[in-house]
């Protein structure tokens, strides 16, 4: 499978922020973003052949503006259990931050669940499998994504960090849900 992670959006610049690659298992995850997105429509390309591709794209706000809203990654987690961990990220830069978790597993059909505090955004259990969650947190630590898994797959576990204005900002929320077959994912493709 290729590993090309090229990413296209019309009017947008995605930034991959973190990728992990199982390549004996052909699971492949990424995270990218995109910065103070303009409004109006969008299309989402991404340019992997795969027949198992997922997209999910989810939006957030709240977080801080301009370079640097990126503060941690981490992309090493893989295994075949049913506890998928990403590892341990390094102590985050300040203590209001957005963590945002994905879990890319071969179990089509099977169901995920978000652990460590972690709350799931979107969940898809079509050919390729994933779960995006996210969490909030107000301490300067070191975190980790957790997901427990049925039955046990192999899976890939990433998370990525962003800045947040405030944790207590009101108009931080998860604000859209889409996934579609055959697009971009930040996220997965095997």
């Amino acid at each position: 499978h290729s590993n090309d992670t090229s990413v296209t959006c019309t009017s947008e610049s995605p930034v991959q922020a973190v990728e992990n690659n199982d390549v004996t298992n052909s699971i492949y995850t990424a995270i990218h973003y995109v910065e103070n997105t303009a409004a109006g429509a969008k299309t989402w390309t991404r340019n992997q052949p795969s027949d198992d591709q997922t997209v999910t794209i989810a939006e957030y706000s709240g977080l801080k503006s301009g370079a640097g809203i990126l503060d941690k990654v981490l992309g090493t987690g893989q295994g075949f259990s049913t506890s998928a961990d990403s590892g341990n990220t390094a102590t985050i830069s300040q203590a209001d931050e957005l963590l945002i978790g994905f879990t890319g597993f071969e179990s089509a059909g099977s169901p995920a669940t978000a652990t460590g505090g972690f709350t799931e955004d979107i969940e898809d259990t079509g050919p390729a499998s994933a779960m995006l969650a996210s969490r909030t947190v107000a301490t300067a630590a070191a975190y980790k994504n957790t997901a427990t898994l049925q039955p046990t797959p192999n899976w890939c576990c990433s998370i990525a960090t962003f800045l947040l204005v405030s944790i207590a900002k009101p108009d931080f929320n998860f604000r859209r849900r889409e996934t579609r077959p055959g697009l971009f994912k930040p996220g997965l493709a095997r």
